[in-house]
């Protein structure tokens, strides 16, 4: 049947129609068949482009499954006309199989996602990436909320990321690589802390430095020299400690519960290094307290060991000096360049004695006039009145000072003898309180030059009386022969 266009129903179809069917309770019923896949066109043998049914089956494999509806042929596929659930509708859909329903393709193109007509984001077709395609700032970060459009992720330039937080730029990653604050930060806000103790952390407190706070306040300086200072901001060495308050006890603390390792060692390396390697120094002006520039102590009391030294000190140079002690006087002084409350072995004793170092040099006389004087004694130190000075018990030989100074006043000196010296330390006392007293004291060693002497004038003495006795001798034998 030939036509200009055919009417069912109607009398005058539409001119626009080649078929117009008109009824007002029926409908146009499309071929029902039951499709396999969208990529083959059975059951339909051959169908021609454009060619229109309804699919009743569910069958297939992703992407090329189908499901009830309207397929139309493109000439090579199956092409769903989607007005049910299968399409995205503006407002949302329902009934959704998350593992079966997606947005996106079926193959590798990319996903754009526009607004304004302008392409603003883009998930990749080919890796698992979402791409922005703006760089976004620190005001208006690429990656943000809705709630606070200006904190998020943006690019702030080749290869660096940056965060940003009320429109600001805070933390920056480089392709260095680096993580860079954006900000210095402050000893009670610190650029790297906690959240649970945020004025805790490292900051920038100058070009160049590191700052270190522990609740809001600064405790350790690294400065851009890299001198360290603790309790300080200006560190004057490549280690500068300083106390912050006085916590009366050790303000720094070295222990080592090891059996082979040594606690610390300072060396100059340099051999043509004339600096002092290790310095204690004290300040302290009053005499309540022992207070050592540098204290040794060997903690063990048992006798059964002989190794624990409290200080030691040794040379290598034969022309050097293994241990040196000074004190510095002028005029009359009562202290002590060395004290010792026991016995000290010496290999070897010298005193300074070279004529260039001396003046008002004079002979001794009268020297067993002196002697005459002396009065030796023995005696036994008063152990029970001064348990603690580091006196034996023995029996001792000596002279009473007091009597020796009115015969040889120099040999007799104030001095100051400390009365608590023979009591253990212990590595607990930050302070050790000091008894001490002035007693007299004798230059033993300068009676030996007048003992000496008197020996010389004894010896006179015995000679010339040898001689008065050879005299006296010879007078009797010519007296005898003469008879």
């Amino acid at each position: 049947m030939l036509a200009q266009n055919v009417g069912i129903g109607t009398n005058t179809p539409d001119a626009s129609a080649k078929l117009d069917v008109v009824d007002a309770n029926r409908g146009v019923l499309i071929p029902r068949v039951a499709l396999t896949a969208t990529n083959a066109s059975g059951p339909v043998t051959s169908p021609a482009t454009s060619l229109l049914v309804y699919n009743t089956a569910t069958s297939g494999t992703a992407p090329n499954n189908v499901w009830p509806g309207f397929y139309y042929w493109n000439g090579s596929s199956w092409v769903r006309l989607d007005t049910g659930n299968g399409d995205w509708k503006l407002l949302g859909n329902a009934g959704t199989n998350e593992t079966v329903n997606f947005i996106g393709t079926t193959d590798a193109q990319g996903l754009t996602v526009r607004t304004n007509n302008l392409e603003r984001f883009r998930f990749s077709g080919s890796a698992y990436q979402l791409l922005s395609m703006g760089n976004g700032t620190a005001g208006a970060p690429a990656y943000s909320f809705n709630s606070e459009n200006n904190s998020g992720m943006y690019r702030s330039g080749a290869g660096s990321l940056s965060l940003s937080t009320g429109g600001i730029e805070r933390l920056r990653v480089t392709n260095t690589p680096q993580i860079l604050s954006v900000g210095s930060g402050t000893a009670a806000s610190p650029a790297w802390s906690f959240t649970a103790t945020t004025n805790t952390g490292i900051f920038s407190p100058g070009t160049g430095s590191l700052g270190f706070s522990t609740n809001g306040t600064e405790r350790a300086r690294i400065l851009d020299n890299g001198f360290i200072g603790i309790g300080t901001t200006a560190p004057s060495g490549y280690i500068h400690f300083v106390a912050p308050t006085d916590i009366n006890n050790w303000l720094t603390l070295w222990d080592n519960n090891f059996t082979g390792s040594g606690l610390a060692r300072f060396q100059n390396t340099n051999a043509s290094n004339g600096s002092r390697v290790l310095m204690g120094a004290t300040n302290y002006s009053g005499s309540a307290y022992a207070a050592s520039g540098v204290t040794g102590l060997s903690l063990n009391t048992t006798t059964t060991g002989s190794g624990g030294q409290g200080v030691y000190a040794g040379a290598n140079n034969k022309s050097g000096i293994a241990l040196y002690a000074n004190l510095y006087y002028t005029g009359t002084y009562s202290g002590w360049a060395g004290y010792f409350n026991a016995d000290v072995y010496c290999g070897g004793t010298y005193f300074g004695s070279d004529q260039r170092l001396k003046t008002n040099i004079k002979p001794i006389s009268s020297a067993i006039d002196i002697v005459n004087q002396l009065n030796p004694v023995s005696y036994n130190y008063d152990t029970k009145k001064y348990p603690h000075a580091g006196f034996e018990e023995k029996l001792r030989f000596g002279f009473i000072a007091q009597e020796l100074e009115k015969v040889l006043p120099n040999v007799v000196k104030e001095k100051t003898i400390i009365l608590n010296s023979n009591i253990p330390n212990t590595i607990e006392s930050v302070s050790q309180p000091k008894e001490e007293a002035l007693f007299k004291v004798v230059d033993y060693v300068s009676l030996i030059p007048i003992l000496t002497q008197a020996i010389k004038e004894q010896q006179n003495q015995i000679e010339e009386l040898q001689v008065e006795i050879n005299r006296q001798k010879e007078e009797i034998k010519r007296l005898k022969e003469g008879r």
